[in-house]
């Protein structure tokens, strides 16, 4: 089991409304901003902010990222200005080997469209005229001591689990034996009780009565919301602590968030079966009544 910058993305990424199911759709007025990207990842990209404004004119939209060196060279049939733009010791050493009415011309072809921002790589100083460019068609620029390669490979993580189809599901979400079993039902039928059974067997709670579920790829990503974790609400005993009651080995923690990762082929192909009464030695759901259990690997 893992936990990577997407998974952390949920306790502080905007909500998207979304409707029942992992439908990628286009939120009405959703707009992550340049200024909250920053807040984000200010402390995992060690980001310098290199102009005073970081208000751009269109919000970051897409996961994806685009390197511009063929845009300064004159190159424009493909420009995917919508993108954050990353500019990296190839397009910085580029510009340097330019004239200077050449360089300014070559920037100008790139602030020619609207941008959401820039990230200059590896901490490389910015080309002459490319901040006062940027300032003058209010573009933020930022800078990241990180290696180029590397950091897109984070930055699109991190973008993926900003844009990722999410739900939320009313269940328990349980690590059984390295299998996340994610219970759902209607109220009162004994969901809880039987995650708590199942801890009080020793195995781990990850979520109880709210459940986000993200979807990254072919990874179901499923978390408790943080006010809620480690509680459970138990019928007839009111809301317990797990942790303080059973012990840190009650619960599943990671890098301080509680997450279960799951790969699945296709989100419509969790396993799924009726189960009645777990069997004595716990508390358990009435006799007969049947609730939904589905089932994936955790990873």
């Amino acid at each position: 089991m893992r936990l990577g910058p997407a998974a952390e993305i949920l306790v502080h990424a905007p909500r998207v409304r979304r409707k029942q199911g992992f439908e990628r759709e286009k939120p009405v007025g959703y707009e992550y901003s340049v200024e909250q990207f920053f807040e984000d990842t200010r402390e995992e990209f060690s980001f310098e902010a290199l102009t005073p404004d970081l208000s751009s004119p269109i919000p970051i939209t897409v996961e994806d990222i685009h390197r511009p060196a063929f845009v300064l060279s004159g190159f424009m049939e493909i420009f995917l200005h919508e993108r954050i733009q990353i500019i990296g010791e190839t397009e910085i050493l580029y510009l340097n080997s330019l004239m200077p009415a050449q360089q300014y011309e070559a920037l100008e072809r790139l602030f020619s469209q609207p941008l959401c921002c820039i990230i200059i790589t590896k901490g490389l100083d910015a080309t002459e005229g490319l901040i006062p460019l940027a300032e003058k068609h209010g573009i933020p620029i930022l800078r990241t001591p990180h290696s180029t390669t590397p950091f897109i490979h984070s930055l699109t993580s991190h973008l993926e689990g900003i844009f990722a189809p999410r739900t939320t599901i009313h269940g328990s979400l349980v690590d059984v034996y390295g299998v996340g079993l994610l219970f759902s039902g209607r109220s009162g039928i004994g969901k809880s009780e039987v995650a708590l059974d199942l801890v009080e067997r020793g195995h781990r709670l990850v979520a109880d009565d709210v459940v986000e579920i993200t979807k990254h790829g072919d990874v179901l990503i499923g978390r408790g919301r943080e006010h809620l974790r480690h509680f459970m609400e138990i019928r007839g005993l009111g809301i317990i602590n797990v942790m303080d009651i059973f012990g840190i080995r009650a619960i599943r923690i990671l890098r301080g968030d509680n997450t279960t990762h799951k790969p699945l082929p296709e989100v419509g192909k969790l396993g799924e079966e009726d189960v009645a009464d777990p069997g004595a030695g716990g508390p358990g759901p009435p006799r007969n009544r049947k609730f939904k259990v589905k089932t994936a690997s955790v990873i």
